[in-house]
């Protein structure tokens, strides 16, 4: 391979660092504390600077793939991400649900024993890159972008067509032993959908936000697909489930 992939453990999630031909890729925009933790490991690890980033990219809006990219544009590193990543948090509806996810980022941090850090963001950021289906990553021109949307409306998947590797964010959570669905799920025909892109496109390997690295068979991703229901999972039927599961995890 001509790249290397480094992951940090980030605030909740795994941070996926590429290095290619000396300069690094972004591929999220990680909670706002792990600005540092990016930074730290950029220096202490590899002898680099922040600076050497070329490119961040926020694959949707949610506080931890959105929540550093503010403090890395004002390094003076590009920003790209979805064209309709500013609709989510806008408006009255988008502020409850700005607060309701700032909630659930703590409960998780605390269910990993990971404290409390200040992971408030804005809700808004100006894009310097907008990506859309199939173009390549500025910069990086062995890295396609997919639209896959259904976790939220906008989301993202970084796909490297060669080494049939994509990093797909939260479109899969995963333990040791299996793979599941994410939470939310706002468009479920469309998750479906996206689910679908992946056994098309003949991907292997997916880089999960909320795990690692991990191969995931085609039939296991039909699975998914056959099982989701039509329903979505948002947070106006689901949240006092999901919360109930949370603090039991918390407080066990």
């Amino acid at each position: 391979m001509d790249f290397k992939i480094h992951q940090l453990k980030g605030y909740i999630q795994t941070i996926y660092l590429v290095e290619e031909k000396g300069s690094f890729l972004l591929l999220d925009g990680c909670c706002r504390p792990d600005v540092e933790v990016v930074e730290s490991y950029l220096e202490s690890k590899l002898n680099r600077n922040l600076s050497d980033i070329k490119l961040v990219i926020t694959t949707h809006a949610h506080p931890d793939h959105m929540g550093g990219v503010e403090l890395f544009k004002k390094r003076g590193i590009p920003i790209a991400g979805p064209r309709d990543l500013n609709q989510m948090y806008s408006g009255p509806f988008g502020i409850v649900t700005y607060w309701v996810d700032i909630l659930l980022t703590y409960l998780v941090a605390l269910n990993k024993k990971r404290g409390f850090k200040n992971i408030l963001f804005s809700r808004k950021v100006k894009l310097d890159y907008i990506l859309t289906d199939l173009m390549e990553v500025p910069f990086f021109k062995n890295w396609k972008v997919l639209e896959c949307p259904g976790h939220t409306i906008m989301d993202l998947s970084i796909f490297h067509e060669e080494q049939k590797l994509a990093y797909i964010a939260d479109n899969f959570v995963s333990t040791k032993t299996n793979v599941f669905r994410p939470y939310p799920i706002w468009k479920p025909q469309e998750y479906r959908s996206s689910l679908q892109r992946y056994i098309d496109l003949g991907i292997n390997d997916f880089l999960i936000a909320h795990y690692g690295q991990v191969k995931v068979s085609h039939e296991r991703i039909k699975e998914l697909i056959d099982s989701t229901p039509d329903i979505p999972r948002k947070h106006h039927n689901s949240l006092p489930a999901i919360l109930m599961k949370l603090l039991k995890s918390v407080f066990k």
